[in-house]
């Protein structure tokens, strides 16, 4: 569970970063669109736009000191949390980067930097403007994945209350067992044993007798 925990959170960073990221992206983009900006006003917003795409393929990209990305690949690892419960703890590479539908295409987070650099370095007022949109969509995007992605947590939660509740209950079973009086306990067992075969004493002799001894 803690591991499961550890990963989901690490998830919730990133996607979060990735979150300022775009926003900041879609500021600067905005900024861009204006007649006011100058060529060198807009090589300010193409350098900081190239550093955003960067920082934002190594979040997508990160892996752990084990190795362990911190978005899977291909398919979601389900993490066993409990008996019989097994979870999808982070959501993969291909959702979070890619499948954003930008103007009826298919585009990648990467994508959408990229045109937003190529718009403001060397594109036309048109271009720019497809280009914020893109970054809204992107935007978009990653919200969408922050909520898939606190859906995951609220279930890790569920689930470790689940432990927590039922740890309890045992440690409350193991503390009545623990502080049973074993001089008492033993007594009233012994009592109940008499008292079975006295039982059984009478029960079989009462069916040793015959219809005539009863009717006597």
């Amino acid at each position: 569970m803690s591991y499961a925990q550890s990963r989901s959170a690490k998830a919730s960073s990133n996607l979060e970063e990735l979150y300022n990221l775009f926003s900041r992206g879609q500021e600067l983009m905005v900024t861009a669109t204006t007649a006011s900006t100058n060529d060198s006003g807009r090589a300010a917003i193409t350098a900081e736009l190239s550093n955003i795409r960067i920082v934002a393929n190594e979040l997508i990209n990160e892996t752990d000191f084990q190795g362990t990305p911190v978005f899977d690949v291909g398919t979601s690892t389900a993490i066993p949390v409990s008996r019989g419960i097994n979870l999808q703890v982070v959501g993969t590479r291909e959702q979070v980067s890619t499948g954003i539908n930008v103007a009826g295409t298919a585009m990648s987070i990467d994508d959408i930097l990229a045109n937003a650099i190529a718009a403001v370095s060397t594109g036309t007022d048109a271009e720019r403007s497809a280009a914020l949109d893109g970054l809204r969509k992107g935007l978009d995007h990653v919200i969408n994945q922050q909520t898939s992605q606190g859906v995951r947590g609220d279930r890790l939660d569920t689930a470790k209350d689940r432990l927590v509740e039922v740890n309890l209950t045992l440690s409350e079973r193991r503390s009545v067992l623990e502080d049973t009086d074993l001089t008492e306990t033993l007594a009233s067992v012994q009592s109940k044993l008499t008292t079975l075969q006295a039982a059984q004493a009478v029960f079989a002799k009462i069916n040793q007798q015959t219809l005539f001894d009863l009717i006597r």
